[in-house]
């Protein structure tokens, strides 16, 4: 009759616990409720005259509104499968993931981008879930690594081209008065990677890379420099007093 094996030399089970998105679902729930609602529309849009006037909130909350069906459609399939596998997968901390990347999209758009009147859009919110999802994929192994690693490369190429021609990657022009704001994305993607464990591999990475270019380095590189420069010019030094003896003090003709 067989048996299972002692408890000790079973296989390790998964670090992390499937669970139901709730963070995920409750963020579509309220950008739906956004969309369906128009009065809230005029609300809780980003509206810089507003803000001025000190409706300060309207910095995070323009992030729910959405001022094309379209745009609606896209953000609520990024946003809803990225969180979804990041709750799904045990992936910590991703409604202060939103919470903090809603803030900084707002704060971003009013001191970057000051002729901008109003924006809408949860683009940004996507960005940084899928940025996140991803970055934590690569502290894994096997074919979800490489998936990570390629969502990454979709997301640069992505915000580059926004940047370059002004226009979605994927929805091209939004048409009518709306253009593509890549600044969101952008700013999303850089609050998911400031906001990457501690422990993963990816902050491994992003901490080596701040390292080398970071004015610290730099000055520690040139103090190793003078180091060096200063430990040949001795051994230059003795070299020459050695030379110098075997000569006579004439180190350019050579030992007799």
């Amino acid at each position: 009759m067989a048996t299972s094996p002692p408890i000790s030399q079973q296989p390790l089970a998964q670090h992390k616990t499937a669970r139901f998105p709730v963070v995920t679902m409750t963020l579509l729930a309220v950008i739906l409720a956004v969309a369906v609602f128009p009065p809230l529309r005029s609300i809780l849009v980003y509206d810089r005259v507003a803000i001025l006037r000190g409706e300060v909130l309207r910095l995070i909350t323009g992030n729910l509104v959405h001022l094309s069906a379209s745009h609606l459609h896209y953000d609520m399939l990024a946003l809803g499968m990225a969180g979804c596998l990041i709750e799904y997968r045990g992936y910590r901390h991703f409604g202060w993931l939103c919470g903090f990347a809603a803030v900084a999209i707002g704060g971003a758009l009013f001191v970057f981008q000051p002729d901008t009147r109003f924006y809408g859009g949860a683009s940004g919110i996507a960005t940084a879930a899928v940025v996140s999802l991803a970055l934590h994929g690569l502290s894994e192994d096997g074919l979800w690594r490489r998936i990570c690693t390629l969502a990454l490369a979709v997301i640069v190429v992505k915000i580059i081209a926004e940047f370059a021609t002004g226009q979605s990657l994927f929805l091209g022009s939004a048409g009518g008065e709306l253009v593509n704001c890549p600044l969101s994305h952008l700013t999303g993607a850089v609050v998911a990677v400031l906001g990457c464990g501690k422990g993963s591999r990816a902050a491994s990475i992003g901490h080596r890379f701040t390292h080398y270019v970071s004015p610290r380095f730099f000055v520690f590189g040139a103090q190793q420099t003078n180091v060096e420069v200063a430990r040949a010019i001795s051994f230059d030094r003795i070299d020459f007093r050695r030379r110098r003896h075997a000569t006579h003090g004439f180190p350019f003709l050579g030992p007799r």
